[in-house]
């Protein structure tokens, strides 16, 4: 997780209402996907998407941005993705004004990136746990992992369901 801590007591706000769409399509509704403004590497808000059984506010993002200046400031933007672990650049740029508000519940400003696929191997897999079960058990009664950790060629480490 990205240790994006907003710069708090800025003097002046302004609002985005949003949807993030993935790769996908689809739009973003899992909580813990944090969307964040910049001025250059100072975070200058940071919001969520809210999961709602209504499918206009499913996936809304509430997100405030702060500035010391009233306007003339471009606010660039991040996602995290913690299903991926990836941090990404969305595409869009916004100025900053202060008291103004981008998008609308009706029509959110959408967010979108840009996903580059990369090729990576297996190098290991975590040793899992014996299990001895009956000659002509079924498979679907055999008490196998749900999970496995899976160490990439580029060090980092995943758990597949």
């Amino acid at each position: 997780m990205p240790d994006w801590d907003p710069v708090t007591g800025l003097q002046y706000t302004m609002t985005i209402t949003a949807k993030l769409q993935l790769s996908d399509g689809s739009f973003a509704n899992d909580p813990n996907i944090l969307v964040a403004g910049f001025k250059g590497d100072e975070c200058r808000g940071i919001a969520s998407p809210n999961p709602d059984e209504d499918p206009v506010l499913d996936g809304m993002i509430f997100l405030s941005i702060g500035s010391n200046e009233s306007s003339a400031e471009m606010i660039t933007f991040k996602a995290y993705l913690p299903d991926e672990g990836l941090i990404v650049d969305l595409d869009q740029e916004l100025e900053f004004i202060a008291n103004i508000g981008y998008g609308t519940v009706g029509e959110p400003f959408i967010f979108t990136f840009e996903t580059e696929e990369i090729d990576l191997e297996i190098v290991s897999v975590a040793a899992l746990a014996d299990i001895t079960v009956a000659y002509g058990t079924a498979l679907e009664d055999l008490p196998l992992a749900e999970t496995v950790e899976v160490t990439l060629d580029n060090g980092s480490t995943t758990t597949w369901m």
